[in-house]
Parts: structure tokens; C-alpha cells; sequence
């Protein structure tokens, strides 16, 4: 069973604020009130908060721990971290690069998103034809070394004769008898056109019928 590092809640503890109005800032656990709240200090890092009690429910611990006592000046604190080069550190952290990412997203503009989103797309294809070119060079050599080969040498393998033409049908009528060329002719000149008849346009609008007038004159 592999164990976890766990991280707890204690004096000279780097946390992140997640809430509140100083959230998204680094601070360093300076003293524990109680079993819910804790004296931190950020003026450390850039904008960080001011030394003031904080609830442990709105930040988040990180794996960074300060050896300090209680209650550490401000002073004595500011060269700790930059001793520690803590600045740096968190900015290495996955959490960190997320949430910066996070940051990124929210403040880009249509253009940027579509610039991104089009990147993306060109990447893809260009790894998917880089891919596809390495997966069958691979598979050739595959079956060049694992493959079945073929028992026959390749000069004495004969080779597979080519098909004679097909030759066209000959044209019978009914009784079974062949077709003349110029029986052919008239039976082709016989055939309907059905290119030409679906061309054609019906006329919606006719003239006067015959007769027309009659029924008027009867009405």
C-alpha cells in the first residue's frame, strides 16, 4: 500500500487563498486561533494580504513549509521566503500553471480563442499524417521480419497471365437471330430520348381553346 504525503495545517504552512476578498494570492500560516480559523500573513508575495485571521475552509495547502516559529515578524518573514525562493517554487507546481492557464482563458478575446482553437486543429493534423506515415513503415518491417514469406524465389515465380479482352455481345432479336447493322440503326432511332423529354416544360399558361367563346355565349 503506497502511502501519500499529506499536508496539514500548521505554523510557517505556505497556503493559497481560494475565497474571500484577498483569494487567488499566496499567505504563510503565522499562528493557529482555533480548530477553524488561523493568523495568516501574504505581504510577502505580490498583492498579498495583509496579516489577519483567516477561515481554514476558504484556502488550500501546498506542499511548501517554512521552518519559523510563532508569530514571526514581518520583516524576518519577507527574507524567509525570499530565501526559500517560495515565489518561484509555486510558480513551478501544476496547480499553479492550471490556475494561470485558467486566468489566460477568461481574459483572452474571441481572436485569441480562435487563433488557439485553430493552432490546435493545424497540430493535430500534422501529427495524425506523421503518425500514419510511422505506422505503416512500422508495419512493413513487421512483416518483413515476422511475416510468412513465400517459399518460391522471386525470379522463378511465374507470372499471372493477362485476361483476354472481353468481347462485346452480340445484339439478337426475339427468334434468336443476329441483328443487321442497319436493323440496328432503326431500332436505336426507335429508342425514347429520356434526357430530352425530362427538358422539356409543360406551358402552364395556354392560349385560348377552341371553343371558348361558345360557352361563353351559351352561359
Amino acid at each position: 500500500m503506497v502511502k501519500a504525503k499529506r499536508n496539514f495545517v500548521e505554523i510557517g504552512r505556505v497556503i493559497y487563498v481560494r475565497f474571500g476578498k484577498n483569494r487567488d494570492t499566496l499567505a504563510v500560516i503565522t499562528d493557529i486561533i482555533d480548530h477553524n480559523w488561523i493568523f495568516a500573513d501574504g505581504r510577502a508575495f505580490p498583492n498579498g494580504m495583509k496579516r489577519g485571521a483567516v477561515n481554514i475552509k476558504d484556502i488550500a495547502l501546498t506542499h511548501m513549509k517554512l521552518k519559523m516559529g510563532h508569530g514571526l515578524r514581518h520583516r524576518h518573514l519577507k527574507e524567509l521566503v525570499a530565501k526559500e525562493d517560495v515565489l518561484n517554487k509555486w510558480k513551478k507546481t501544476t496547480v499553479a500553471r492550471r490556475l494561470e492557464k485558467q486566468k489566460n482563458k477568461l481574459n483572452s478575446t474571441d481572436l485569441e480563442r480562435w487563433r488557439i482553437q485553430y493552432n490546435r486543429r493545424q497540430r493535430s493534423s500534422l501529427i495524425k499524417v506523421k503518425f500514419n506515415k510511422l505506422k505503416k513503415k512500422a508495419l512493413q518491417t513487421a512483416r518483413r521480419l515476422h511475416g510468412k514469406k513465400n517459399p518460391i524465389p522471386f525470379a522463378d515465380r511465374k507470372k499471372p497471365q493477362k485476361q483476354a479482352p472481353k468481347e462485346g455481345k452480340v445484339k439478337k432479336d426475339d427468334k434468336g437471330r443476329k441483328l443487321k447493322d442497319s436493323e440496328r440503326r432503326k431500332i436505336k432511332k426507335c429508342r425514347i430520348n429520356y434526357k430530352s423529354l425530362a427538358g422539356w416544360q409543360l406551358d402552364v399558361n395556354p392560349g385560348p381553346i377552341a371553343g371558348s367563346s361558345l360557352v361563353s355565349k351559351v352561359h
